[in-house]
């Protein structure tokens, strides 16, 4: 068993899509996304975790944060549990430019 600890991705939308922060091809990853809104007013953000592999959109059970408000110049954190296999982190800002995600923990193989 392998343990390694690190940041896995980041991602600063460039819009108000849905999209993917990252993919688990192997292993089981355990650690947390954090949400910084480096806005002046108020925004809200979504974070899914789900089953299917990149791209496919986030279904109702998936939700982990949603429509999540966020102050001005706050950060947030959203913990990840036992994600294996071709699951996914989805996430969504209400504004684009204005809210970055970091995905940071550790990987079990």
């Amino acid at each position: 068993m392998t343990v390694v600890y690190q940041r896995f991705a980041a991602l600063r939308p460039a819009n108000t899509d849905e999209a993917t922060l990252h993919p688990i091809t192997t292993g089981e990853l355990v650690g947390a996304v954090t949400i910084c809104n480096q806005d002046s007013v108020s925004r809200t953000y979504r974070v899914a975790q789900t089953d299917a592999a990149t791209g496919s959109a986030a279904s109702g059970e998936d939700w982990l944060a949603y429509d999540t408000p966020i102050e001005p110049y706050i950060t947030h954190t959203v913990k990840i549990y036992g994600m294996t296999g071709t699951a996914t982190i989805r996430v969504k800002a209400s504004v684009a430019d204005k809210l970055s995600f970091v995905l940071s923990g550790m990987l079990v193989t």
